[in-house]
């Protein structure tokens, strides 16, 4: 018998603890050394799976704790993830090599940039906008406020770590 629910939590516990691991390797951040997050989300079911699964996030990403509040308990020194609704935040203090933090950065922004100029390419393309079926030219609209909302985000993450780094 598949169990859908249990599918869906599975593969959002395997997305936000992939996330995890993978920022803890581009940051350069010990495996096994632990440190808090905390989970922001406008999406109910995140924070709902959060509370289900804290133990095993905790147990599986290695996090010392997950703070749930509508304040990211971002002090201007946290590096940010973001999965769907969910933005998961993380207080840098001493735990990354700034300038390969800033690398990191430099290389999702210049993704970003190359995804939103071409969501808005199609987006100005009248032959697009004309022959493409609306919910094709609404979901492209969709992913242009998308790209250019992580856009902004990674920037000033980036500018937070740049100034760090001048401390």
């Amino acid at each position: 018998i598949r169990d859908d629910t249990a599918e869906s939590d599975l593969d959002w516990i395997k997305l936000v603890v992939g996330s995890i691991r993978n920022m803890r390797g581009e940051m350069k951040i010990n495996p096994r050394k632990k440190f808090p997050v905390f989970f922001q989300s406008t999406d109910p079911e995140d924070l709902e799976r959060t509370n289900r699964f804290e133990n095993l996030l905790l147990e599986l990403a290695q996090l010392d704790c997950i703070s749930k509040s509508i304040d990211s308990g971002d002090n201007g020194q946290n590096a940010t993830i973001i999965i769907g609704n969910l933005k998961i935040s993380v207080p840098l203090d001493s735990l990354i090599d700034r300038r390969a933090e800033l690398e990191r950065l430099d290389k999702q922004i210049a993704k970003l940039n190359c995804e939103l100029m071409d969501c808005r390419k199609k987006l100005e393309n009248s032959n697009f906008i004309s022959r493409a079926p609306k919910p094709v030219v609404q979901k492209e609209k969709d992913l242009e406020i998308k790209l250019s909302r992580d856009l902004s985000d990674l920037n000033s993450q980036y500018n937070k770590i740049k100034n760090l780094s001048q401390q």
